[in-house]
Parts: structure tokens; C-alpha cells; sequence
């Protein structure tokens, strides 16, 4: 008979249906299922929750294990808020059944400490984490795996801190402890080896570094696969740190090499890690080699290696994508089950393989069957990007070359990609004729810190700043002008020459932070008014658009249709007719099992100005070549039904709800009108996975709704959110906000861009004469303030 943790739930609870076994199998099953598969693995532990509700009751240890097996799936799917709520409640009734002293408090608490960790909390995760550690040194001892173990995530965390002193002592511990009771090919002492070479090399201790990096590399070359993720790493991060040590020769190939393989393995894996997301493996060694290439003042590689990096981030998108698809189509859910399964007995078979390569046996046998699966594997993912090039493009990794992207570039055009690393920020300025690579030693806490002073100083409610009795907002100046020259260091700067159109590429730490509103110049003085008047922003000098990636930069889609009209279509000022302040202030409840809440959607606030922008557009694109859906037409099942082929111009005046921020809203969305009775159709959101799924090949797409940027939190690849939704579906450009705006700003900032498109050469442009129009206003309160016009940013694919 197989264990029961191999036996099939359905099996189960028909023959036991009220046996908590049926809680546990299901749990079991849950587990072992792919996060591809994120809906059967969801929809089997929230059985397991009921079943041990029922069978056990609420306050149950039991149930307790339930809700966590349902928390780290939620977790698993990037639903942090909801997935906290749920381990918050395990935890506590673990405390009160167990007391403080407990292995399954223990494990619970880590459980907890890891989310935190993920939403940004790392001080409440730092905490859970001592107390679990706490618990397993009291219970088991300190020589024991779980006890070492329970250290890996402590050491991480008072990095990301600042602590980098701490994390060393920890790291230099874990190693040795672990080395004492494992073998030494063990999966978690190539964890605890690649954490401690990372904190000896921000110490700047290059050969102690490198020392350890060989001994990661002689192992690992020895008993892993070619391709493995670990042999792979290794060999990046030995040829680095030979690099650090004056040993080019040696060290430079060996990255090259190990950056080839990392390459294969990307298109390998790309859309079957974590539902489309990469592993911080593949991204720890992609920051080697970008670091790497920086030593060796290699731009070309160091240009392709940070698209690598900021793809990864962004591809996480890529399994709402396919979630919302599985629901929608159930030919294409059994043929990515098919996938998931083929994936799964392939790192199963890999597995056999590293444990029979010690001691030799089945080796050949063994390799030939990898090779055979890996090829299989290849043509179910061909095939299935064929039938369904929605899901294909979601998932798609265009990286593009020097030259690729310069033949795009006019000369007056920079692209620039910057992000963060451990102790650096990296930036690459990429003009018709030069590329310039540079970077800034300045440590991720202190980037944080001044994006969210920044992004602090811009909090008050803009509605909150009209009249003229009302006092200005303070903005942060002085780190608006510090990041200005982090990322714009002087040799960016003078390969940039003469731009004046910038377009950004970023990753998830820069994704919060509009670089409208940087500050070019010092400016001294007392007065904060006179001070943001006279401020010398960096949209005064350029045009600034994001790009969604530079490998589908001013590429065709084959979506694209021409479009015989130049349509426009408006949808928003949607019917919200029970307005209620307290609701609308504790958002957790718009989105409930699944869908919205339809009373506390109804509680959000009118917007009085979104009709009067739809019908000024409408006015201007003139009757027969305009379509508005506003009030109780503006509703999701009718969005739907639009066909979008000969649209020009798409304006969402509305609502617009962050993931994250909204109780179990798991993705961004636009409200609408929500109906008489929610079905999965029509609950009156619109969201991201649901754009993702739609035809929308617009010229470009107007959000004209608060947060349309953001992704899941602060630091989140922000483009997750819904610009990039429409970038799939279509669109050629989105122009999006990042914070809460006035409607009648918003209003302005709409109809002045579109107007000023007639003239202007581009839409970036056209942004940005319409962002000047209101600094300039002396008749528009606080016009001058950048929580006014500093929130929009063109999102072009």
C-alpha cells in the first residue's frame, strides 16, 4: 500500500470522508504539487482546513497545521497579505495550545518570520525568527540541523538591516556547524557556503572569499550535473572572486562560461519556476556576473546580464497570467498540468542523479533519461507558446544587444537601466553611439531609505491641499538630489550628452520612485517654497518613459492591427452609490474568496471630475469616432464584450486598487461598476491577469485611476502591476500613476498629453508639456508641488 502521503485525496475521503487522516493527505498533496498547479494545491489545503474544522474544531493544533499548509501556498502565490492573516492565526493557536517552548511553535514562527521577510517587515520577521531559534535550541540543542537551519534566514535579515558584521558572525557559524553533521555535498551547505562568501566579500575579505568559493566549486563540479543551478553559481562566483584577487586570466572565462550555462538554463526554466518567476539563485549569480563585467569593464556584457536581472524580477507577472488562464480555459489548464508533471519527474530524475553520482551507479543510464525528458520538454513548451502566445509573451524573456538597441535609438535618445545590489547601485547608459557602465557603492538600506523618505514626503492626501489657506507639503529635496546622482553618475552623465528623452528601465528597488522628480541641481536656501519653485527636476531638462523591456522596444507585436479609425473609448466614472468614509479608509474587505466585495466597492469615494475628462476626450475625438462606458454601463461584463481592434486612444477614468494593500486582492485592478449579483465574470474589478488575457492594440492607454504603477508592496517590480497587464495585451504605451492624484489634475494631465500629441514629437513629450502646464499654473494651488504632477509615467513596451 502506498504511504498515505502518496495516496490520492479523493481516494481517501471516500473512504474515511470525517477522518482527519483526509486533512493531512490533503495537506501532503498540496505540497507536492507544482506551483503551476497553484489552484489545485490551493483548493486541496483549503479542504484540509475545513475537513479539520469540523473534525477537530477552531482552536485545534491540528487546524492550526492546516492554516499553515494554506498560508505558505497563499505565500507561494504572492497573496502576502492574506497568507500573514492566516499564519498570524496559526501561530497564536500553536502559543496557546503549546506554550513557548515547543518544535511546532517553532517551525510555525519561521514559517511567520519568512513572510515578513517577503512584505519588507524585516525587523517583526527578524524578531520571529530569534524566538523560533530560541525554541529549537532549547528543545533539541544547538548542534542540531533544525537548530542551524532556523539560523539561515537570521543572517539574511540583519543584512538587509545593515548589520553586515552580524551577518558575517552568523554565516562564518552556520557554515562550520553544518560541515560537522552533513555531508558535503548537501544541498544546504551550498546555501550556507553562498551566504557567507556574499557577506566576506562585502566585508571586502577577497581571499577568504575566494578560498571558500573554491571549496564550493570543487564539490560541486565533482558530483552536480553541468547544468545544475548550484555547479552553475559556483562557477560564476569562483571566477568573480579570482577576478577580485588579480587572477583575470583565470577568473573572466570562468564567469563567461558559467554565464553561457546560466543562459540555458533560463530558457530551460523560465516559465516553470514559481508560476513564470526565477529562483535568487539564478538571480545571485546574474549579480555576480554583472558585477563581474564591471571589474573587466565589459559593457556589452554587463548591458545583457542587468536585462537578465530586471526580467527575472518582472516575469513573476507571468503566474497571475497563467492562473487566470488555467480558470478560463480548461484545454489549455490540462495541457500546462502535462508541462508542470513532465518539469516535476525531470528535477525528480535530477535529483536520483546527484544522489547516484557519489557512488556511481546508474550514472549513464541515468543522464540519457535527463537528456531524453529535457528535449520532450522542449516541445510541450513550443507547442503550447504556439497555441496560446497571450501566456507565451507574459512568460518571454526578449533580451537585446548593444547593437540591437542602439539601431532603435535617435541621437537624442538614452536608454538607461539601473538597479541595486547588496553594497552598489549599477547603471548603464546606452545612446546611438556609446554605452558608459558605472556604479555607486551605497549599501540597499540606505537606497531604501531615501526612496521611502521620499515617497513619505509625498503621503498627504493631494484633496487636502487645495484652498489657499492650506499650508504646502514639505518635499524631501535633499535625497531627491542625492539618488539624482547615485544612479547619474558623472560618466553617465557625460555619455547621456544632450538627452532630452530618457527611457528607464529599472528594478523592483527604483520601480516606487518616478525619476521626474529627481533633482538635478542643489539648491540652497530657507524658504521650502521658493526651494521647490525654483527646483531643477529632471523632467524640466528631458522626456522620461519607462520601458516595459528593452528587447520588445519599438518591436511590432504580432497582435498589432492598424488601425483603419482612430478611435477613442472611454470607461470609467463608474456608479458608487453608498459612499461611506469608514469603509473606504479599511480597504482589507473590497475582495473576499475570490472575488469583490460589492458593498465595500460601493463605499469608495465618487469621482465627480472622471466624467467631465471622459467627455471633454469624447469632445475632442467627436461623436461618431468615441465610445463611452460611464455610470451603470461601465461594468466588467460589458468591458469585456468591447472590441478594442480599431481603438487609438483607451481612458480608464476610476479606482484603481493596489495588490497587497487589499485584504485578499492577490493583483492590481480598475473598479467598475460592480453588478446586482458577483459572478466570476463580473465582480466589478477589473484585473491585471484578466487584461493580461484581453486584445487591447491600442496606440496608447490612459489610467487615469490612483497606484495604477505599483506592483504588490514598496520595492515590488512595479510594473507587475497593470501597465505591464496592458503591454501584453496590446498596447503601445500606458500612462500610469503612482500615487492617489486629484481627479481634476488627473483630468489635465489626460486631456493636455492628448492634446499636445498632435504636435509634440512623441507621447513622452507630450507628458511632459502637459506636466510643465501645471508647474506653471499660478492660479492651480500647490501646482508647483510634485505630489501634483510627479505621480504619471509612461509605461511604453
Amino acid at each position: 500500500m502506498l504511504p498515505l502521503w502518496e495516496r490520492p485525496y479523493d481516494a481517501i475521503i471516500k473512504t474515511n470522508p470525517d477522518d482527519f487522516l483526509v486533512a493531512n493527505a490533503a495537506l501532503a498533496e498540496a505540497g507536492m504539487l507544482s506551483s503551476a498547479r497553484a489552484p489545485e494545491a490551493e483548493g486541496k489545503a483549503r479542504r484540509a482546513v475545513e475537513t479539520a474544522r469540523r473534525v477537530m474544531g477552531p482552536t485545534h493544533t491540528e487546524f492550526a497545521t492546516s492554516l499553515e499548509v494554506l498560508g505558505i501556498e497563499l505565500q507561494r502565490q504572492g497573496r502576502m497579505r492574506e497568507a500573514a492573516d492566516i499564519l498570524v492565526k496559526a501561530v497564536a493557536i500553536k502559543k496557546a495550545n503549546l506554550g513557548m517552548n515547543n518544535m511546532r511553535l517553532g517551525y510555525a514562527l519561521h514559517n511567520l518570520a519568512t513572510l515578513k521577510n517577503d512584505l519588507g517587515e524585516v525587523d517583526a520577521g527578524l524578531a520571529l525568527m530569534e524566538d523560533a531559534r530560541t525554541i529549537f535550541l532549547n528543545t533539541v540543542g544547538p548542534n542540531n540541523f533544525i537548530t542551524i537551519n532556523s539560523q539561515m534566514g537570521i543572517a539574511p535579515a540583519h543584512e538587509a538591516m545593515g548589520h553586515d558584521g552580524i551577518a558575517l558572525k552568523e554565516r562564518r557559524h552556520i557554515v562550520k556547524a553544518f560541515e560537522k553533521i552533513l555531508e558535503k555535498n548537501h544541498r544546504d551547505i551550498y546555501f550556507a557556503r553562498m551566504g557567507l562568501i556574499q557577506s566576506l566579500i562585502g566585508a571586502e575579505d577577497y581571499r577568504e572569499a575566494m578560498a571558500q568559493a573554491e571549496l564550493g566549486w570543487q564539490v560541486a563540479s565533482t558530483t552536480l550535473p553541468a547544468n545544475h543551478i548550484h555547479r552553475i553559481y559556483f562557477q560564476i562566483l569562483l571566477g568573480y572572486n579570482k577576478i577580485l584577487n588579480g587572477l583575470t586570466d583565470d577568473g573572466w572565462p570562468m564567469v563567461i562560461l558559467g554565464l553561457e550555462a546560466l543562459k540555458d538554463k533560463i530558457d530551460q526554466e523560465r516559465i516553470l519556476e514559481k508560476g513564470g518567476k526565477i529562483s535568487r539563485f539564478y538571480s545571485g549569480a546574474f549579480k555576480y556576473a554583472l558585477a563581474a563585467a564591471y571589474e573587466m569593464d565589459k559593457p556589452d556584457v554587463g548591458f545583457q546580464v542587468a536585462q537578465y536581472l530586471m526580467e527575472t524580477e518582472l516575469a513573476g507577472a507571468a503566474g497571475a497570467v497563467t492562473q487566470r488562464l488555467s480558470e478560463k480555459d480548461p484545454a489549455f489548464a490540462k495541457r500546462h498540468k502535462n508541462l508542470s508533471d513532465k518539469r516535476a519527474a525531470l528535477k525528480k530524475n535530477t535529483a536520483i542523479y546527484q544522489k547516484n553520482i557519489a557512488d556511481g551507479t546508474g550514472k549513464e543510464t541515468i543522464l540519457a533519461k535527463l537528456e531524453q525528458q529535457a528535449r520532450a520538454l522542449k516541445i510541450l513548451e513550443k507547442d503550447l507558446r504556439i497555441a496560446y502566445p497571450h501566456w507565451s509573451e507574459s512568460g518571454n524573456l526578449p533580451i537585446a544587444s548593444r547593437k540591437e538597441a542602439q539601431n532603435k535609438l535617435a541621437r537624442n535618445e538614452t536608454i538607461l537601466l539601473t538597479l541595486n545590489t547588496l553594497h552598489y547601485v549599477y547603471s548603464i547608459a546606452l545612446t546611438k553611439d556609446r554605452i558608459a557602465f558605472d556604479r555607486t557603492k551605497i549599501h540597499q538600506v540606505d537606497v531604501r531609505a531615501k526612496i521611502r523618505s521620499i515617497r513619505r514626503s509625498l503621503s498627504q492626501n493631494p484633496l487636502r491641499i487645495q484652498g489657499k489657506n492650506k499650508k504646502s507639503p514639505d518635499f524631501d529635496l535633499k535625497n531627491a538630489y542625492d539618488l539624482y546622482h547615485v544612479i547619474f553618475s558623472r560618466k553617465i552623465r557625460k555619455a547621456m550628452g544632450k538627452t532630452n528623452h530618457l527611457f528607464v528601465i529599472s528594478n523592483a528597488t527604483f520601480s516606487s520612485l518616478p525619476f521626474s522628480l529627481l533633482v538635478t541641481k542643489k539648491k540652497v536656501g530657507r524658504n521650502k517654497t521658493k526651494q521647490l519653485k525654483k527646483a531643477k527636476w529632471l523632467i524640466k531638462d528631458m522626456a522620461i518613459q519607462r520601458l516595459a523591456s528593452i528587447g520588445t522596444f519599438r518591436a511590432v507585436s504580432e497582435r498589432d492591427t492598424t488601425s483603419k479609425q482612430r478611435m477613442f473609448i472611454g470607461i470609467g466614472a463608474p456608479s458608487l452609490l453608498k459612499y461611506n468614509a469608514a469603509i473606504s479608509e479599511t480597504p482589507d474587505g473590497y475582495y473576499r474568496n475570490g472575488q469583490a466585495n460589492r458593498n465595500a466597492l460601493r463605499s469608495l469615494p465618487p469621482l465627480p471630475g472622471a466624467q467631465a475628462e471622459l467627455d471633454q476626450i469624447h469632445d475632442f475625438y467627436g461623436k461618431e469616432k468615441s465610445q463611452l462606458f460611464t455610470g451603470k454601463t461601465a461594468t466588467e461584463r460589458a468591458i469585456k464584450q468591447i472590441d478594442f481592434d480599431d481603438a487609438h486612444l483607451v481612458v480608464f477614468a476610476t479606482h484603481g486598487l493596489i495588490s497587497g494593500q487589499f485584504g485578499t486582492l492577490t493583483e492590481p485592478a480598475l473598479v467598475l461598476t460592480p453588478p446586482d449579483k458577483v459572478t466570476g465574470q463580473d465582480d466589478g474589478l477589473l484585473t491585471a491577469s484578466e487584461i493580461s488575457l484581453m486584445s487591447i492594440p491600442a496606440e496608447w492607454v490612459i489610467l487615469s485611476a490612483c497606484n495604477t504603477a505599483a506592483g504588490n508592496s514598496v520595492g515590488a517590480a512595479g510594473f507587475t502591476g497593470l501597465g505591464r497587464a496592458f503591454i501584453y495585451a496590446g498596447a503601445k504605451a500606458v500612462l500610469l500613476s503612482h500615487w492617489p492624484i486629484r481627479d481634476d489634475i488627473a483630468g489635465r494631465i489626460s486631456t493636455g498629453s492628448i492634446a499636445y500629441a498632435k504636435t509634440a514629437k512623441d507621447k513622452a513629450e507630450a507628458l511632459r508639456l502637459a506636466i510643465l502646464d501645471i508647474m506653471k499654473d499660478r492660479t492651480l494651488d500647490y501646482g508647483y508641488h510634485p505630489l501634483l504632477w510627479a505621480p504619471f509615467e509612461l509605461l511604453e513596451r
